[in-house]
């Protein structure tokens, strides 16, 4: 348990930023984000068109580094290039969705949605609908994808799918090789931004903080990162501050922390990547040193989850961060 304590100073040395420009920007599409060690050869297979070098690459990966590197790719890749060569197996079916997810949401841009010309809106829909198609026809092909489920569900929340999101959740339910980032696209899905609620994230973060332990144990703290944002965004540091420092969601996250640090290191080193981003942040923000330190020295410099959303910013966040908890600069 941890007890309650003043959190200003840590905040006003770690995180204050100059502008909070962020809050709408996805992450920018720089390759300093990107860590997958195989990016690389990703796309060199896919510039060369070696489509079967390209899905042997992702489908000898765990889950969680499958999605992360096909979200790289997606990031990174040149954009709509011909993907027919990919139609001849499950796995090339789900690397032709996903690419289409983020080729999507490319053309869609980072802004709200006044900002979104009816062009540029088209795009977007024209590529999530064909990735729909594409991920849809990847589970019929192998059932056990959670990559695909992953990307699902990110599809379905862009189209505003609301009715089919339940359905593909029970789907999911009964996969064997799950990531964890695909329990966070649901639990996101369900968030105020999406089309639920606090209480609708945080109820799905408790029922599943066991489902694909130890990883998932961060979603409780995924959940209190999207709310303490979210309070920042609307009214200030000193809200977020308010909600992030009660003690019942201050208890929940650091009896989160001690069940992820009591268990053995995940075998895949991104499912401990996607806990390290979520806990390190918390903890970080609120000046708990002591708590954010482990994190910190095992993430490195390796920006993602909540931090990510800082874009270039995140990267002096990320320092300030680390010389609070007496970590050296790397």
């Amino acid at each position: 348990m941890i007890s309650r304590r003043s959190f200003a100073l840590g905040v006003a040395a770690c995180f204050l930023m100059p502008s909070p420009s962020w809050a709408l920007d996805p992450v920018p599409q720089d390759p300093r984000l990107n860590h997958h060690p195989d990016l690389p050869s990703a796309l060199a297979h896919m510039r060369a068109q070696r489509w079967s070098d390209l899905t042997a690459l992702v489908s000898q990966l765990p889950p969680d580094s499958a999605v992360v590197l096909l979200d790289d790719l997606g990031d990174q890749s040149d954009i709509d290039v011909d993907l027919a060569g990919l139609n001849g197996s499950s796995a090339g079916l789900t690397i032709q969705g996903t690419l289409l997810v983020n080729w999507g949401w490319r053309y869609r841009g980072s802004g709200a949605a006044g900002s979104v010309t009816d062009e540029m809106g088209a795009a977007y829909e024209e590529r999530l609908r064909r990735a729909l198609e594409s991920l849809r026809a990847a589970i019929a092909a192998d059932a056990n994808d959670g990559v695909a489920h992953s990307f699902l569900f990110r599809t379905l929340k862009g189209l505003s799918a609301i009715d089919q999101l339940e359905p593909a959740w029970r789907a999911f339910e009964n996969v064997t090789r799950k990531p964890v980032r695909a329990y966070s696209q649901f639990a996101d899905a369900l968030s105020a931004k999406w089309f639920g609620s606090d209480e609708l994230m945080l109820g799905f973060a408790r029922a599943n903080q066991r489902s694909l332990e130890p990883a998932s144990h961060a979603l409780i703290c995924q959940v209190a990162n999207e709310v303490l944002l979210r309070h920042w965004r609307r009214d200030g540091v000193g809200a977020a501050i308010d909600f992030a420092s009660r003690q019942a969601v201050l208890g929940e996250v650091g009896a989160a922390s001690d069940a992820f640090r009591a268990l053995p290191a995940p075998t895949d080193f991104w499912q401990t990547n996607y806990a390290n981003a979520h806990f390190s942040f918390f903890f970080g923000f609120l000046g708990l040193n002591d708590h954010a330190r482990p994190y910190l020295r095992s993430m490195g410099d390796s920006i993602a989850g909540p931090w990510a959303l800082f874009g270039d910013e995140a990267f002096r966040m990320l320092e300030r961060a680390r010389t609070a908890a007496g970590i050296e600069s790397t």
